[in-house]
């Protein structure tokens, strides 16, 4: 969203302590996350995965990419339509803030 918002010559979305803290908050919800899954009760024992399958298949990308241009071109567009409806900057970026973190950290829990 900072990279389109730059490309399109566009007032940035969030202020730099903003995004400070939309990564402090998705970095605890994820470790929290990982901390309490159950594990499954085969995991010690199964074989590790073969160094040569990759990280990332083709279905893991193409849902990173969707879903990063759902959130980030749906909050952007959010943010210039207030722009162009003469909102103030403060309450756009606070309405941008809380548009980028409530869906990710609803749907983890």
């Amino acid at each position: 969203m900072i990279i389109a918002s730059i490309l399109f010559g566009t007032v940035m979305p969030l202020t730099a302590v903003q995004i400070l803290w939309v990564n402090m908050v998705a970095s605890v919800t994820l470790s929290f996350a990982l901390a309490f899954e159950k594990i499954e009760p085969d995991a010690m024992t199964r074989p590790p995965r073969s160094p040569k399958a990759p990280l990332l298949t083709g279905y893991y990308l193409w849902r990173i990419v969707f879903v990063s241009l759902l959130i980030g071109g749906g909050t952007l567009a959010i943010c210039l339509y207030l722009l162009n409806q003469g909102v103030s900057d403060i309450i756009v970026k606070t309405i941008t803030l809380n548009t980028i973190v409530i869906p990710p950290n609803v749907s983890s829990v």
